[in-house]
């Protein structure tokens, strides 16, 4: 909008110029739930219930104050996100990185093909599409990109994903599907997953581009976003969507997260990674009728729903505290899962606690391993848990970005208990015996290469 057309906008939304005025300064200061609770009733009408979120919208913003994995970080950003994808499905299912830069004027041009894309990597809308490299205006992409790389976007939606992400600048190659320009298609996903979808089109000009929700199997639903127009009619499933909807599952399934949206392409029958996206439209998504909203809420768990109890949130974890049940724990066995580099390696199984105390340690198949540390061994050793696929699935779960972390886990009257996590068992000084084991445990844990190396 410009001129008359952006005056007049703000004389009807005046708190939208408040926001646009404020949140470089003042706004700034105010705690993430105070700011979001004044942005969410600006955008949405209704104020924002924390406390007992029931909309779709309300959820989202609870999640963007209380679920703060640091991998989030990673999976948002548009560069980082692409090797994080990359493992998990493979590198055909990622669209060609040409270059990555810190600074526009870093961009060699002169090595770029006729057609490509521009992104930065921070943000949502920094975006320079050229279908023809003589006819671009680099002088307006200058102006876009650099204003996207000035911008805080965590400061403006309180996206938390966002907060440590690098601007930088990434140039894809660009597709078409059949020579046409592509469709989106962005699947909702709930507890790993896929729910719904939304396919969009035309994003390249949001005057004309369209929007509309569907089933997974391509019927339109009856609702739509009150920002872009609506397709009118079912739009069809493109070849190769079985394909599309299986890697969506798989990635979400990954994940593992209360909500997310996995923004895939499918171009000639392949399927591409576009992004994943944690709170689509920063949590104000444009629901008509309005009544969805609060449907489509009924579909995220929240952690505290899942079991019950409440949080305590830090920078980098989140704990979910609950009533305690009666659980005898007499000769209770621990169960405690070593995890190196997200990965668990061996498993610690302690009995007789407290009166002849035990220990014996088991790698990933159960084999015995011939080492103590601290605690002899049993003279028998204990079977295999009943839970113990689920162990270690939920100890990787929570070892994710970890260099390495001890989960813990109680087993009583078949059922799973989580006990603690511990960084530095024995405060790393107990010994393991025989010496050797020490060293051999030690190769199996990688130390972040970036740190090793300031050291050297």
């Amino acid at each position: 909008m410009k001129g008359k057309q952006l005056i007049k906008y703000y004389l009807e939304n005046p708190s939208k110029l408040f926001f646009r005025v404020g949140r470089g300064t003042f706004l700034r200061l105010l705690s993430d739930e105070q700011y979001l609770k004044l942005l969410f009733k600006s955008n949405m009408g209704y104020p924002l219930n924390l406390d007992n979120p029931q909309t779709f919208n309300e959820k989202l913003n609870w999640i963007k104050i209380h679920d703060r994995n640091p991998l989030y970080t990673t999976m948002v950003d548009k560069y980082e996100a692409k090797k994080y994808v990359a493992g998990i499905i493979g590198d055909e299912y990622i669209i060609p990185t040409l270059g990555v830069w810190d600074r526009f004027e870093d961009i060699d041009f002169d090595a770029l093909p006729d057609q490509f894309v521009l992104k930065c990597t921070h943000d949502s809308g920094g975006l320079v599409i050229v279908k023809d490299k003589s006819k671009l205006d680099k002088e307006a992409a200058r102006k876009k990109i650099n204003r996207s790389l000035r911008t805080n976007y965590y400061l403006l939606g309180r996206e938390w994903p966002y907060k440590n992400v690098k601007p930088r600048i990434i140039a894809e190659k660009y597709m078409t599907d059949s020579g046409k320009g592509l469709r989106d298609y962005k699947f909702f996903s709930f507890d790993g997953e896929p729910k719904f979808m939304y396919i969009s089109e035309g994003m390249d000009n949001h005057q004309t581009a369209k929007v509309s929700f569907f089933t997974l199997d391509g019927q339109l639903l009856p609702f739509h976003r009150l920002d872009y127009a609506p397709f009118k009619e079912n739009v069809g499933l493109p070849d190769g969507y079985s394909q599309m909807l299986e890697t969506c599952r798989v990635l979400t399934e990954k994940i593992g997260s209360a909500f997310v949206r996995m923004d895939l392409y499918c171009i000639e029958g392949k399927t591409y990674f576009s992004e994943i996206t944690f709170s689509p439209c920063g949590g104000f998504v444009p629901f008509e009728p309005t009544e969805w909203d609060t449907k489509l809420g009924e579909m995220i768990r929240l952690p505290e729903i899942r079991g019950g109890g409440y949080s305590v949130v830090g920078n980098s974890f989140i704990i979910w505290l609950h009533a305690a049940e009666s659980v005898k724990t007499e000769q209770l066995t621990d169960y405690k899962f070593y995890t190196m580099n997200g990965t668990v390696k061996v498993m610690m199984i302690v009995t007789d606690r407290g009166i002849a105390t035990k220990a014996d340690y088991f790698d990933r198949d159960y084999n015995h391993l011939d080492f103590t540390w601290g605690y002899p061994n049993s003279s028998v050793f204990p079977a295999k848990p009943s839970n113990y696929e689920k162990m270690i699935d939920l100890a990787e779960k929570l070892a994710i970005g970890t260099t390495e972390v001890r989960v813990d886990f109680y087993e009583s009257g078949g059922r799973l208990y989580f006990g603690e996590l511990t960084f530095f068992d024995g405060s790393g000084l107990q010994p393991i015996l025989p010496v050797e084991w020490d060293k051999r445990l030690g190769d199996w844990l990688e130390l972040p290469k970036a740190q090793m190396e300031n050291r050297q």
